[in-house]
């Protein structure tokens, strides 16, 4: 199993505001790929910590709504719910 961190989540749902360079783009692709993954079965460990950060940075980008879907999913897919 692997550990994910925070940020992962942060750079595959937050849309830049300004033309990303070559290297945010692989970043951006890479951190998206990595969530595809965990949503296609992968196992990955991640604190309550973090999950926290995620729907704190994510609400600050996103709507309320969009931010506690991407989080309720995830602690639900590791809940086996």
């Amino acid at each position: 199993m692997r550990f994910v961190d925070a940020s992962v989540f942060v750079h595959a749902f937050i849309k830049p505001k300004r033309k990303l360079k070559p290297h945010e783009v692989r970043i951006k692709e890479s951190a998206k790929a990595i969530v595809k993954r965990i949503n296609d079965g992968e196992e990955v460990g991640i604190t309550v910590v973090q999950l926290a950060e995620i729907a704190n940075l994510l609400e600050s980008y996103l709507t309320l709504k969009d931010a506690l879907k991407v989080v309720f999913a995830f602690s639900r897919k590791r809940e086996g719910v």
